[in-house]
């Protein structure tokens, strides 16, 4: 059986179904999707369809709720509550929101926060941070409705969804969660100092335009940038004890043995580069 963990899609639904088709799946296979899988990207509702289609067909796959899906529902909530669209700048840019399948939405908030598709394997979209376990020592069970209410721990929890960087020990906020634009150099990326205690952590959220996936000691970061023109990348997870010749791989251990880590990508179109580039300066 093999595992396959896939960084942030957004909405390049043709390099998902290209990885797909490159990466072969066979029965007992299964995919984890770290989230965002919409905006930014010209296909976002597609990326939904065909994510939703692949968890369906694998069992024990898994898609996680990225802050961008999270970000959809809150948007959705206001309509319903206000009964239009007036006002809500973001379906300016993201018009496809408006034309999202009721269903799909219903989906969406059924996503989780946290998943271990193997013993000794975490998934999180974003990642996880010291202040959390100085306080709870563990994630713990999370809540199926982790998105409403619950009190200090869930606003915590949520942090998971939106968190890059920490502060460094030492500093007055030592561990705690970085707001997005205030890095520094006493800062640090969260997998840098984070210690592997709910085991080898795989996360999206944070893009490498370069089109490489990030290595830390016990965490892989698999956002390689396919929405801004770099890679949509999976790593292909197992427990096979052997590397394979030509192919960027490594072993690590994962619970209760060793699991070994393949990287299997999809160059994005440049198409899709030049309609972000459009978005961004619109």
């Amino acid at each position: 059986m093999r595992t396959f963990v896939v960084g942030d899609v957004h909405g390049m639904a043709d390099e998902l179904a290209a990885l797909h088709y490159k990466l072969e799946p066979e029965p007992g296979d299964q995919w984890v999707f770290l989230g965002d899988y919409v905006d930014k990207g010209p296909s976002s509702i597609e990326a939904l369809m065909m994510v939703r289609m692949l968890v369906s067909q694998y069992p024990g796959s898994v898609a996680l709720c990225g802050n961008h899906e999270e970000s959809i529902m809150r948007l959705w909530d206001k309509f319903q509550k206000k009964g239009s669209w007036d006002g809500l700048r973001k379906v300016e840019k993201e018009t496809w929101i408006p034309g999202l399948p009721a269903d799909m939405l219903d989906w969406m908030r059924t996503l989780p926060l946290v998943a271990r598709p193997l013993d000794g394997v975490v998934a999180v979209h974003g990642g996880m941070f010291p202040a959390y376990f100085d306080k709870h020592h563990e994630v713990g069970d999370v809540p199926a409705a982790w998105h409403k209410g619950g009190g200090k721990r869930m606003d915590r929890m949520r942090r998971f969804l939106r968190i890059r960087h920490v502060y460094k020990a030492g500093h007055e906020k030592a561990g705690q969660m970085v707001t997005l634009g205030d890095e520094g150099a006493d800062t640090v990326n969260w997998a840098d100092v984070y210690d592997g205690r709910e085991g080898f952590a795989f996360y999206g959220h944070a893009p490498q335009r370069n089109g490489s996936p990030v290595l830390h000691s016990h965490a892989m970061g698999l956002d390689t940038g396919a929405v801004f023109g770099g890679r949509l990348t999976a790593a292909v997870v197992d427990r096979e004890p052997d590397l394979v010749p030509g192919e960027t791989n490594f072993h690590t251990k994962a619970g209760d043995g060793v699991i070994r880590v393949r990287l299997v990508s999809v160059e994005s179109t440049r198409a899709h580069a030049e309609w972000l580039e459009a978005y961004e300066a619109d």
